[in-house]
């Protein structure tokens, strides 16, 4: 599932406030604000691009197309953004965020020099340096003039809670990725990439941006991309699927033509019963069978929490439960769990 986000957005990507509110934003600003004077920050810089833009989408909305873009966020006034592109491209950037003081990159460093003078070069935080580029990285630290505080897991954690209206987003998602499932298992037989492609071509009709789907070339085989091998595959197919809405994305891991197996009616089960726990824990019984992990969900396919790092309210998950032996060791499968202060609430299961 990781090589699913590993491309450059397609789709709209226009902010649409009557979808996310402009107050949805000041929300996120607020506590990155609180976060900010805790870590006696009074500037902060967060950074995405075509890889990774989870935590930039958050803040502003913004999702790059063209190249790294960075929310610099002050601890009073309004934030800002630096884009890549060139200044034409400004109008068509300004649709895809909430925030209006738009830059577009001429000399990164530059850039970001100016911004700290002209908020009095206050201490700045920095979110996901490590994941920036050689280039832009020293350009930024040459701008800012100073080391920065790293700020990746305080913004990760902040992000961590999901508010109403990003968990019917993912929802929306997990239907795209059902429409994409029902097309696969419509279309297998008619060999693979056909299969992929009806699944791809379901999902972006059930209103998906970006479609990621997965599929064995064999019967218990490991989902694979499409290449030019194109089989007919008979028997238990599996397969992941992941489906973007608005930023928001939804994936399910399951096995296709094996509803009746012992293996799938069991995970079906537990993935169900799991919808009634907080800490998503097996019984022993369960254990020595299965093995369970999870991973958060939302504006990027991998978010905390990590694999048994302490759940609680707000968080949004992908269960995934395996065989822990044999042959069918790479089987799985998976449920969306948005986490409530009394339990688990099911968004969406394969």
């Amino acid at each position: 599932m990781k090589a699913m986000n590993i491309s450059l957005p397609t789709g709209p990507f226009d902010w649409a406030p009557e979808i996310l509110p402009r107050a949805e934003f000041e929300r996120r600003l607020e506590i990155t604000r609180a976060a900010m004077r805790i870590a006696g920050l009074g500037l902060l810089i967060v950074h995405g691009d075509g890889f990774d833009h989870g935590a930039l989408s958050w803040v502003s909305g913004f999702t790059p197309k063209l190249g790294a873009a960075y929310a610099l966020i002050p601890l009073e006034g309004e934030p800002g953004l630096i884009v890549s592109g060139s200044p034409g491209m400004k109008p068509s950037a300004l649709r895809l965020s909430w925030i209006a003081d738009m830059t577009v990159q001429r000399d990164l460093a530059d850039d970001i020099r100016k911004w700290i003078e002209g908020h009095g070069g206050l201490k700045t935080g920095l979110y996901e340096g490590q994941a920036m580029a050689q280039a832009a990285y020293v350009a930024v630290l040459r701008g800012a003039g100073e080391t920065l505080s790293d700020m990746t897991s305080v913004v990760d954690d902040l992000r961590r809670r999901k508010s109403a209206c990003e968990i019917a987003l993912i929802v929306q998602a997990g239907r795209s990725v059902e429409a994409a499932l029902a097309a696969l298992e419509q279309s297998l037989p008619r060999g693979r990439r056909h299969a992929i492609i009806a699944a791809e071509r379901a999902a972006y009709a059930a209103g998906a941006q970006d479609v990621r789907v997965l599929t064995a070339d064999r019967a218990g085989g490991a989902p694979r991309p499409l290449d030019d091998f194109d089989p007919v595959i008979m028997g238990s197919v599996p397969v992941a699927v992941a489906a973007r809405v608005r930023g928001y994305w939804a994936s399910a891991e399951t096995v296709l033509g094996d509803d009746k197996t012992i293996p799938a009616r069991e995970a079906k089960a537990i993935l169900h019963a799991l919808a009634t726990t907080i800490d998503l824990s097996l019984t022993a019984e369960q254990s020595a069978r299965w093995s369970l992990s999870w991973q958060g969900i939302g504006l990027s396919l991998e978010e905390a929490p990590q694999r048994n790092a302490p759940l609680r309210a707000g968080d949004v998950v992908c269960a995934r439960l395996s065989l822990k032996s044999g042959s069918s060791g790479h089987i799985a499968w998976t449920a969306i769990l948005a986490i409530d202060p009394k339990g688990a609430r099911l968004l969406q299961t394969a």
